[in-house]
């Protein structure tokens, strides 16, 4: 076992002591959860992303052409299109 201390947000620190309630308020164990899903998440993007290799660089290969070509701008040209 390892004893590890940081500073957090206090947004966080809030949402990880909801999530340590539902361990009988064991910090450890939800940090554990967390842990756990972040590498269920990990497996499942490389499984998504191993069965659409090929589509996936096609999707990025043409929008950095649309890109290149001024068929699409940026988030920021947008938002200050808009003056938002």
């Amino acid at each position: 076992m390892v004893n590890v201390s940081f500073d957090i947000e206090e947004s966080a620190g809030r949402a990880l002591q909801e999530l340590a309630a539902q361990h009988g308020g064991d910090l450890g164990k939800a940090v554990e959860e967390l842990i756990a899903s972040r590498q269920a998440l990990e497996v499942m993007t490389d499984d998504l992303e191993d069965g659409n290799e090929e589509f996936l660089r096609q999707q990025r290969d043409r929008s950095e052409l649309d890109f290149a070509e001024g068929r699409v701008v940026s988030w920021e040209t947008v938002k200050a299109r808009n003056q938002l």
